[in-house]
């Protein structure tokens, strides 16, 4: 997984249109490709571009969801 593929993945999603199964679907898919695309490193920022947007779309339990 690449940043590249991981951002064309997070700007093809409107979680908005979604239903809470598939946007908790694609929440859990973009944590594991955040996973795959960053394991190791340490620059936290280095995640925020890729998938601007999606954690101001989503409810608080999806946060947390998210965080853990």
């Amino acid at each position: 997984m690449t940043a590249d593929k991981l951002r064309a993945y997070a700007q093809s999603v409107d979680l908005s249109k979604l239903s809470a199964i598939r946007a908790a679907r694609a929440i859990r898919e973009l944590a594991d490709k955040l996973e795959q695309t960053f394991a190791g490193r340490t620059a936290e920022g280095e995640r925020g571009p890729v998938c601007s947007g999606w954690f101001e779309e989503m409810t608080e339990d999806e946060k947390g969801t998210f965080v853990e």
